[in-house]
């Protein structure tokens, strides 16, 4: 905290920015392009720190891909610090865009849910470690919609969302498939009978 960054560029002969390397405590934490306004251009890749001494320069990678004119652009990949890749997806104008998918560090799938504009949209599914889904349901415009489904330590809950509030009958039961509550919601508050059995 309250380090400073640098930054280091390299030029051609014309004069143009073609490398450039940001520090923070002596550690490369960012390479790519960053032009004289400050924006970044082209292929980057971001490092986690590296505790000292740190013989490489810079920590594990954390993240790479593209900018265009300072705003991530296009296909991009997130490292967990051991190397396993955490999340991959694309983006449009610095907002993520279509599909994205992450992952547990040992590399089975965590969840896999689509943006548009920035947003969640559409259908979202996320998985427990050993496989099994937690989660799944729609969102629309970054919210909650329609019918959703959890599945926790042999738990499960399922009713619907509107405008990313609870909405209409909510059911939970056991994990032997018996129903233990029963209630509604309107907007995401209580509404009407709450049974627990």
């Amino acid at each position: 905290k309250g380090v400073p960054e640098v930054i280091m560029r390299e030029y051609s002969e014309s004069g143009s920015v073609v490398a450039s390397k940001i520090f923070k405590s002596g550690m490369v934490m960012r390479k790519g392009v960053m032009g004289e306004d400050g924006l970044e251009q082209g292929h980057w890749e971001e490092y986690y720190s590296c505790p000292p001494p740190c013989a490489s320069g810079s920590g594990p990678l954390k993240s790479k891909g593209n900018y265009r004119d300072g705003k991530r652009e296009g296909a991009w990949i997130f490292y967990y610090e051991t190397g396993a890749v955490e999340q991959q997806g694309n983006y449009v104008s610095g907002k993520p865009e279509g599909a994205w998918k992450w992952f547990f560090s040992g590399g089975s799938t965590l969840r896999e849910e689509t943006y548009l504009g920035g947003l969640e949209t559409g259908y979202m599914k996320e998985y427990g470690d050993s496989g099994n889904v937690v989660a799944e349901g729609n969102y629309t415009a970054g919210k909650k919609t329609g019918a959703w489904k959890y599945s926790v330590h042999g738990y499960r809950s399922e009713g619907g969302y509107e405008e990313g509030k609870e909405q209409g009958e909510w059911k939970q039961y056991a994990e032997n498939g018996n129903l233990i509550f029963s209630g509604g919601y309107d907007t995401g508050l209580e509404t009407g009978l709450h049974r627990f059995f």
